[in-house]
Order: C-alpha cells, then structure tokens, then sequence
C-alpha cells in the first residue's frame, strides 16, 4: 500500500512549484528538489585546477622565511581559502588536526580579511613532532614542527598587517601545550585482599600526584 510522507496539500504544493521528481520513468521513489538559487555558499567543484598549486604553497613559505625548504609539499592558501569558502559560515571554527606548515591557520586569517564580518576562527593541533638534525629547520634554530607552524602564523600576521595598515581583524592566537596530568591513574582491583583494597585507598586519598605543580 502507498505511503505518505506528507500531507496531500503539500504534495499538491510541490507538483505545483515543479520540486516533485520521480526517477526511473515513474517508478522510483519521489523526491524532493532543491534550487540552487535556494542554497546558501558556493556550488563545490571537484576539478580544482585553476585553484591554487604546491608551487603556489612552496613560494609562500618562502616569502615568509626566506627559503622553501622546511616542507616538501606545503597546501597554498588559495585552496584552503576555497573549501572555507564553500561550507563555513559565519563565527564558525575551522579544525586542523594536522597543522604542519600553519597553512590553515594562515588562510582562515587572510580570508577573514577579504570577508569582513565574517569572523572564522582556527584551531591547529600538531603532535609533539621533534625536526631531524638534517632538517632546514633544525638548522634554522627551529626544533619542532610546531615550532615553525607558530613562526609561520606570526609573520604571516605581520605580512597581512603591513600589506593592509588600516585592517582591523584580529590576527592573533593562543598556543596551548599538553602536559602529563596531575592527576593519579586509578588502578583497577579485581582481587579479593582487603588489606591490598585498603591500600589502594590510601593511595588516592588525594588525587593529585606527589610532584605535581600549580602552573601545570
């Protein structure tokens, strides 16, 4: 037997406004159609050859730090700025689990400046990843990746500013670093020893560990 999953008057509504789509010659489940002048952002397109190039990626580093050899394969700005551009919204963050280079990082600060009032925010994470004596980096001072991805954000801020002396967007950040945690491990008791339970307790009549300091 049929189904409905709307009233007759809105199906009579979306026959009338031409959003009615049944495939396969009519025998296909109907659907609904949406309008693209109805959907908010850009139409996404998977060929993005006229986006931005590695090259494009590499020349930036070199702008900033003189030389291009600290990443093989840095992602450009211009890409990045592209997928912000087709689904991020206003006040909305953007995520980077692997912050590298700082190329996300740099392209959500320099598209807020070509989209006033968009406000985007940025958080970068990158794992404690030490550089290898033969790095360029490492012999440039640095000693971790995210070492230079702080760098990196920091003169790209300054690049923005002088480039753009009446811009008023916040180019800043915060950086935030893991450390063990202050707090004991509870070891699980599966025995049947109360004087080893009782221990236990002992133990963790304070959950903090014996070392632990304030600032931490």
């Amino acid at each position: 037997r049929a189904k409905w999953s709307c009233s007759q008057e809105t199906f009579n509504s979306y026959v009338k406004e031409n959003r009615l789509v049944i495939p396969r010659g009519g025998e296909g489940m109907p659907r609904i159609k949406n309008f693209l002048s109805e959907l908010e952002g850009k139409l996404p397109n998977t060929w993005l050859d006229n986006i931005a190039t590695n090259e494009e990626g590499s020349k930036e580093i070199e702008e900033l730090f003189g030389s291009n050899a600290y990443f093989s394969a840095p992602k450009p700005t211009g890409l990045i700025k592209h997928f912000i551009s087709l689904g991020v919204n206003e006040n909305d963050i953007v995520m980077d689990f692997f912050a590298g280079s700082g190329t996300t990082g740099h392209s959500v600060i320099d598209f807020n400046r070509t989209n006033p009032g968009r406000n985007i925010r940025y958080i970068c994470v990158q794992i404690d990843e030490s550089l290898k004596e033969n790095d360029a980096g490492f012999k440039d001072g640095f000693r971790k990746i995210s070492d230079l991805t702080r760098e990196r954000l920091k003169r790209a801020a300054k690049k923005i500013k002088q480039e753009n002396k009446s811009y008023k967007g916040d180019l800043g950040f915060l950086f935030y670093s893991l450390f063990p945690s202050n707090f004991k491990t509870w070891r699980n008791y599966n025995g049947n020893n109360i004087k080893q339970l009782e221990t236990l307790f002992t133990q963790h009549e304070s959950s903090l560990v014996d070392d632990w300091k304030p600032e931490n």
